[in-house]
């Protein structure tokens, strides 16, 4: 694979070789049971323990670029002193493009082994409900109202108080459409049932015969 900015290995040689070496405790761990157990107390499969590890360590050092920020010019106010004295000076500055990448082995293994274990698990409705508090808090918020938001949330009735920034409106919005998500697949599992019983107590069947 050919190296350029986005993808490359984000070690020196030597802690390669460190790396390399706790490569090796780690294979002596699983070995003698103690990373195996843990990950078969999460739920994952022994056979799939060593997998997890090799792409967790090689993906390390590949990025996927996901949006690219242009370059800009932005102004900034310097202050300077002149004989004594302090004047604001008003320059322009350039800053140079950002690009905004998401690491295999540090984010996409991670989440994705954090979602497996949320889908089989059953703390999932308490994980979510943690989830969407402390996300909300991070909007400035103290934690009863993060709180209560949340469950106004859950409930479909929308926040008490607006998100202030562009982050928390796109949060907000997709909590809320898989709450509603996980609602309609509840209501469902519950109404379903009770649906059929209630059509099959009132279907009249052509071959029974009639009650007198």
């Amino acid at each position: 694979m050919r190296l350029t900015p986005q993808n490359y290995f984000p070690v020196s040689p030597f802690f390669l070789v460190l790396l390399l070496f706790a490569f090796g405790l780690l294979v002596t761990l699983i070995e003698f049971n103690v990373l195996t157990y843990a990950y078969e107390k999460m739920g994952i499969s022994r056979r799939y323990v060593f997998t997890i590890l090799l792409l967790s360590l090689f993906g390390s050092g590949v990025n996927i670029p996901i949006a690219e920020f242009p370059a800009k010019d932005v102004h900034v106010d310097r202050v300077v002193r002149y004989f004594g004295m302090q004047y604001v000076v008003p320059q322009v500055e350039r800053l140079d493009r950002t690009i905004l990448a998401v690491n295999v082995g540090g984010c996409v293994i991670p989440v994705a082994l954090s979602v497996y274990l949320l889908l089989n698990n059953p703390i999932f409705g308490r994980a979510v409900v943690a989830v969407g508090i402390v996300s909300v808090r991070f909007e400035g918020q103290t934690w009863p109202e993060a709180f209560v938001n949340t469950a106004m949330l859950l409930a479909a009735m929308g926040p008490l108080t607006a998100p202030k920034t562009d982050a928390g409106r796109i949060f907000a919005g997709c909590y809320a459409l898989y709450c509603g998500l996980v609602f309609l697949f509840i209501a469902g599992l519950l109404v379903t049932p009770v649906a059929h019983r209630l059509l099959h107590l009132f279907h009249a069947d052509p071959d029974e015969p009639s009650e007198p």
